[in-house]
């Protein structure tokens, strides 16, 4: 069934390959997928794909809003040493282009945590550590931010991001 989902999305490049935030959500959906089943090259693939329509177009619409952060999230979980370069750029642009999607404690859980891994591998330990203790912070809220929704907006990090953000902590 997992293939037949993927030849569906296909389905939405060859058949509406005019309507960008289709096929922008499409690629984003794609990428989750292949991220989960561990095709990393594929998953970043189709991360890149809804960069493009970022780029193509001033909305974010029918996306996340954070393709850019999963895709950062995806070079730091492979350790693609090679790209953090391009991973802190992808963090500065993010900062100025989407406090409307971040307002979510997870997703500002997320942004800091990436923030301070990248920052700590591209060896700036003091602005990483300012990083890392605010994802901390956020990661110990449990409230929700809706109180029709009790789970949405809370963080729930992997124990191996918050052992490396209590590392990256200690050189405040």
């Amino acid at each position: 069934m997992q293939q037949e989902g993927i030849q569906l999305l296909g389905r939405v490049f060859s058949k509406y390959s005019d309507q960008l935030m289709m096929a922008a959500h499409a690629h984003e959906l794609l990428a989750g997928y292949f991220k989960r089943v561990k095709n990393f090259a594929a998953a970043e693939a189709e991360y890149r794909e809804v960069l493009k329509y970022y780029e193509a177009t001033p909305s974010r619409t029918f996306t996340s809003g954070l393709a850019d952060l999963s895709l950062v999230e995806l070079i730091l979980d492979t350790r693609a040493s090679g790209q953090y370069g391009e991973a802190e750029s992808l963090m500065r642009a993010l900062s100025l282009k989407t406090q409307a999607h971040t307002m979510l404690n997870s997703n500002l859980f997320r942004y800091h945590s990436a923030f301070a891994r990248v920052l700590s591998r591209t060896g700036r330990p003091g602005e990483a550590a300012q990083y890392a203790v605010l994802a901390l912070k956020l990661a110990q809220i449990q409230d929700p931010q809706f109180p029709r929704h009790p789970t949405v907006g809370i963080p729930s990090p992997d124990p191996e991001i918050l052992k490396e953000l209590h590392r990256i902590a200690a050189n405040v």
